[in-house]
Protein backbone atom coordinates (compact mmCIF):
# COMPACT_ATOMS: atom_id res chain seq x y z
CA UNK A 1 0.00 0.00 0.00
CA UNK A 2 1.36 3.39 -0.98
CA UNK A 3 1.87 5.79 1.85
CA UNK A 4 0.22 9.11 1.04
CA UNK A 5 2.02 12.21 2.11
CA UNK A 6 0.60 15.67 2.27
CA UNK A 7 2.61 16.68 -0.82
CA UNK A 8 1.37 13.68 -2.84
CA UNK A 9 -2.25 14.39 -1.90
CA UNK A 10 -1.95 18.08 -2.82
CA UNK A 11 -0.27 17.15 -6.10
CA UNK A 12 -3.08 14.75 -6.98
CA UNK A 13 -5.74 17.29 -6.07
CA UNK A 14 -4.01 19.89 -8.22
CA UNK A 15 -3.81 17.41 -11.11
CA UNK A 16 -7.53 16.58 -10.82
CA UNK A 17 -8.42 20.27 -10.61
CA UNK A 18 -6.35 21.12 -13.71
CA UNK A 19 -7.94 18.22 -15.61
CA UNK A 20 -11.41 19.50 -14.69
CA UNK A 21 -10.51 23.09 -15.61
CA UNK A 22 -9.04 21.96 -18.94
CA UNK A 23 -12.15 19.89 -19.67
CA UNK A 24 -14.41 22.90 -19.02
CA UNK A 25 -12.07 25.10 -21.08
CA UNK A 26 -12.21 22.77 -24.09
CA UNK A 27 -16.00 22.60 -23.90
CA UNK A 28 -16.28 26.40 -23.81
CA UNK A 29 -13.78 27.18 -26.58
CA UNK A 30 -16.35 27.13 -29.40
CA UNK A 31 -13.82 25.80 -31.87
CA UNK A 32 -14.46 26.50 -35.55
CA UNK A 33 -15.79 23.47 -37.41
CA UNK A 34 -15.07 24.77 -40.91
CA UNK A 35 -12.31 26.90 -42.45
CA UNK A 36 -14.68 29.87 -42.84
CA UNK A 37 -15.43 30.16 -39.12
CA UNK A 38 -13.41 32.17 -36.61
CA UNK A 39 -13.05 32.16 -32.84
CA UNK A 40 -12.13 35.18 -30.76
CA UNK A 41 -10.74 34.86 -27.23
CA UNK A 42 -9.57 37.76 -25.16
CA UNK A 43 -9.02 39.07 -21.69
CA UNK A 44 -7.68 35.79 -20.35
CA UNK A 45 -5.48 36.22 -17.31
CA UNK A 46 -1.83 35.21 -17.22
CA UNK A 47 -1.12 32.36 -19.59
CA UNK A 48 -4.82 31.78 -20.21
CA UNK A 49 -4.60 32.73 -23.88
CA UNK A 50 -1.73 30.32 -24.45
CA UNK A 51 -3.57 27.53 -22.62
CA UNK A 52 -6.71 28.13 -24.71
CA UNK A 53 -4.68 28.12 -27.94
CA UNK A 54 -2.81 24.97 -26.88
CA UNK A 55 -6.02 23.12 -26.01
CA UNK A 56 -7.65 24.26 -29.25
CA UNK A 57 -4.65 23.08 -31.28
CA UNK A 58 -4.71 19.67 -29.63
CA UNK A 59 -8.46 19.32 -30.21
CA UNK A 60 -8.33 20.59 -33.80
CA UNK A 61 -7.33 18.58 -36.83
CA UNK A 62 -6.27 21.67 -38.79
CA UNK A 63 -3.72 24.46 -38.30
CA UNK A 64 -4.66 27.34 -36.02
CA UNK A 65 -3.71 30.91 -36.84
CA UNK A 66 -3.23 32.97 -33.69
CA UNK A 67 -3.01 36.71 -34.32
CA UNK A 68 -1.49 38.64 -31.42
CA UNK A 69 -1.10 42.37 -30.83
CA UNK A 70 2.72 42.65 -30.85
CA UNK A 71 5.99 40.83 -31.40
CA UNK A 72 6.62 40.85 -27.64
CA UNK A 73 3.24 39.22 -27.04
CA UNK A 74 4.00 36.63 -29.73
CA UNK A 75 7.33 35.75 -28.11
CA UNK A 76 5.68 35.45 -24.70
CA UNK A 77 2.84 33.29 -26.00
CA UNK A 78 5.29 31.12 -27.95
CA UNK A 79 7.26 30.42 -24.75
CA UNK A 80 4.02 29.61 -22.92
CA UNK A 81 2.83 27.36 -25.76
CA UNK A 82 6.15 25.53 -25.76
CA UNK A 83 5.56 24.86 -22.06
CA UNK A 84 1.95 23.69 -22.45
CA UNK A 85 2.73 21.57 -25.53
CA UNK A 86 6.01 20.06 -24.28
CA UNK A 87 4.59 16.53 -24.30
CA UNK A 88 2.51 17.03 -27.45
CA UNK A 89 3.33 16.66 -31.12
CA UNK A 90 1.66 19.98 -31.93
CA UNK A 91 4.24 22.37 -33.36
CA UNK A 92 4.33 26.12 -32.82
CA UNK A 93 5.55 28.32 -35.66
CA UNK A 94 6.03 32.07 -35.42
CA UNK A 95 6.27 34.39 -38.37
CA UNK A 96 8.61 37.11 -37.12
CA UNK A 97 8.24 40.77 -38.00
CA UNK A 98 10.65 42.29 -40.52
CA UNK A 99 11.73 44.82 -37.85
CA UNK A 100 12.42 47.46 -40.50
CA UNK A 101 10.36 50.30 -41.87
CA UNK A 102 9.32 50.42 -45.53
CA UNK A 103 11.54 53.44 -46.23
CA UNK A 104 14.67 52.10 -44.50
CA UNK A 105 17.66 51.81 -46.82
CA UNK A 106 18.85 48.53 -45.31
CA UNK A 107 17.51 44.97 -45.35
CA UNK A 108 16.21 42.90 -42.49
CA UNK A 109 18.70 40.83 -40.50
CA UNK A 110 19.59 37.57 -42.29
CA UNK A 111 18.38 35.52 -39.30
CA UNK A 112 14.92 37.10 -39.59
CA UNK A 113 14.80 36.45 -43.32
CA UNK A 114 15.90 32.85 -42.76
CA UNK A 115 13.31 32.26 -40.02
CA UNK A 116 10.52 33.74 -42.16
CA UNK A 117 11.42 31.56 -45.15
CA UNK A 118 11.65 28.48 -42.93
CA UNK A 119 8.27 29.22 -41.31
CA UNK A 120 6.55 29.91 -44.64
CA UNK A 121 7.99 26.71 -46.08
CA UNK A 122 6.86 24.70 -43.07
CA UNK A 123 3.31 26.03 -42.87
CA UNK A 124 2.68 25.33 -46.55
CA UNK A 125 2.21 21.63 -45.71
CA UNK A 126 1.13 21.98 -42.06
CA UNK A 127 -1.70 19.60 -41.12
CA UNK A 128 -1.94 20.42 -37.40
CA UNK A 129 -0.18 23.11 -35.41
CA UNK A 130 -0.14 26.73 -34.38
CA UNK A 131 0.98 29.70 -36.45
CA UNK A 132 1.65 32.79 -34.33
CA UNK A 133 1.60 36.11 -36.19
CA UNK A 134 1.84 39.61 -34.74
CA UNK A 135 -0.82 41.89 -36.27
CA UNK A 136 1.82 44.25 -37.69
CA UNK A 137 3.45 41.35 -39.52
CA UNK A 138 0.11 40.24 -40.88
CA UNK A 139 -0.62 43.71 -42.22
CA UNK A 140 2.87 44.29 -43.60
Amino acid sequence: MQRLTKTTTIGRLFSYAMTAITSVLIDSLNLPTSPNQHAFWGQCLGAGNALAIAEAAQASKQPILAVVNSTDAALTIKAELDFFLASSEVQVHMLPDWEILPYDSFSAHPDIISERINTLNTIADLQQGIILVPIATLLH
